[in-house]
């Protein structure tokens, strides 16, 4: 794990942040038509360039140049109540890893850094 860098990803991660979560799906479904493939590569972009560094932050992991890990925080701001006296609340969305990089506490390391900033 020493030539993993961990960070949050900014819009330049954008492609690999789609890259990642197309992965993701597959991984999670077993498969998905070329449609879907085409919906999510067409959809995703204009998501995260509206969303990223606002309501979505995506706590990533890089080796050799790529994304090869990412976790997301989605922001969530509802009426305050005694539970959530400023009304936030968050929802933990697609945490995966790449095959290769599984096993090595990458993705226990960016729920660290999620839970971390989720505290401020």
């Amino acid at each position: 794990m020493s030539n993993v860098i961990f960070d949050m990803a900014g819009k330049d991660d954008i492609s690999e942040l789609v890259r990642l979560r197309i992965a993701y799906m597959i991984d999670d479904f077993g498969t998905i038509s070329e449609y879907e493939r085409q919906c999510m590569e067409e959809q995703l972009p204009g998501y995260f360039d509206r969303r990223l560094g606002k309501e979505l932050i995506a706590f990533i992991a890089r080796a050799e140049g790529r994304l090869v890990a990412a976790a997301y925080l989605l922001i969530i701001e509802k009426p305050a109540n005694p539970f959530l006296p400023n009304g936030l609340d968050g929802e933990v969305l697609s945490v995966y890893t790449e095959n290769e990089y599984r096993g090595k506490g990458i993705c226990t390391q960016l729920m660290k850094n999620m839970i971390s900033l989720a505290m401020k």
